[in-house]
């Protein structure tokens, strides 16, 4: 079995709570530990950006049920590829919050200074989430 790191974006729903997030973390992290996925959740108040790296089984029947979970709008997937290493080896589910979404940083790694993740490439997005992890937050 090899490994495999999908990268997706999407819009949460309005009605989604500071609550909500400590639950997406909480349960994304016991879950992901007893499947051995790896990965970052970076959220800005309007869209989720998210990296998921695992055996590829694990990988697409986790992305299955966050496809299902009515606090996203829809998911875009902008990378899935096979890895020989993860990227995020070191959290269940490291967590970004807005305060770090800033114009700087988002113009390094696309063509707008506002967080627009349809204007993201997949090669983009994973740079962008490994600078994000550099201020990766322990919610519990």
């Amino acid at each position: 079995m090899f490994l495999v790191q999908t990268i997706y974006y999407s819009e949460v729903n309005a009605s989604l709570t500071a609550k909500d997030i400590e639950q997406i973390l909480l349960s994304s992290r016991k879950n992901n530990a007893n499947k051995q996925l790896s990965g970052i959740l970076a959220f800005n108040g309007q869209y989720f950006l998210q990296a998921l790296e695992g055996l590829r089984s694990e990988v697409c029947e986790t992305l299955s049920v966050i496809a299902k979970d009515p606090r996203h709008n829809a998911i875009y997937i902008t990378s899935h590829r096979e890895i020989a290493e993860r990227d995020f080896s070191g959290w269940d589910m490291a967590y970004v919050g807005q305060s770090k979404f800033n114009r700087e940083r988002m113009l390094r790694f696309s063509g707008h200074g506002d967080f627009v993740p349809s204007m993201l490439s997949g090669a983009s997005s994973l740079a962008l989430l490994k600078s994000l992890a550099t201020h990766a937050e322990d919610i519990k």
